[in-house]
């Protein structure tokens, strides 16, 4: 069930860290000494029972003088996407927001998305897009860090890969200059992606429910 857009907390806002929570089956990546340069989160909600959900979204979303509309894919009521941007992403601090509703195949999707030079707190997905009251599907964190993580990366990699750790026998990789895992447990996608280039470094976390 949808309950409101912007102000509020809620169960999968407010100022717990869901999106941690979330992401606690990966192992904790040390970014001591590297600044943040800017962030991206992602997340996705679901409901496969419904789409109701999508259509009070979209209802809510479109009327939220906040948002300006941007694309659409209309078939009928139980069939849809459509995706908004908040107008004035710096005067919360953000370098962007957007969000969509999706209905499809009797189900309900709700993505959204914020992006700044700086870390995201969780309570702002509330604030921004209302409380969504349903099941996370997916997240994703996207994060640029300033230097050569290089050091930080092999360790990681080497402590992610063990014999019995978390990702052992997934698929991964490593260049030198990017590192990678995948991993596939029937009913949950885990996949990390780090890539470090001249001056900074990139972090790249998902998980999805399958």
């Amino acid at each position: 069930m949808f309950i409101g857009c912007g102000g509020g907390g809620g169960s999968n806002g407010g100022n717990s860290d869901f999106i941690d929570d979330f992401l606690s089956n990966f192992p904790p990546l040390d970014t001591t000494g590297h600044a943040l340069i800017n962030e991206q989160k992602y997340l996705t909600y679901y409901d496969n029972s419904s789409a109701q959900l999508a259509r009070d979204y979209n209802a809510a979303i479109s009327a939220n003088s906040d948002f300006g509309y941007d694309d659409e894919d209309y078939t009928d009521e139980n069939e849809f996407w459509y995706s908004y941007s908040l107008r004035d992403p710096t005067s919360k601090d953000l370098n962007y927001a957007y969000t969509f509703a999706q209905a499809w195949q009797g189900s309900s999707y709700i993505g959204v998305v914020l992006g700044a030079d700086r870390s995201i707190e969780t309570d702002e997905f509330t604030e921004i897009f209302g409380e969504i009251d349903t099941d996370l599907l997916g997240a994703v964190t996207d994060t640029n860090y300033e230097g050569n993580m290089s050091a930080k990366f092999d360790e990681y990699y080497t402590s992610a890969t063990a014999s019995g750790a978390f990702f052992d026998n997934a698929d991964c990789g490593t260049d030198g200059t990017s590192w990678y895992c995948h991993k596939d447990d029937g009913n949950v996608y885990y996949y990390f992606y780090f890539l470090v280039y001249i001056d900074y470094s990139h972090v790249f976390f998902r998980k999805e429910l399958l």
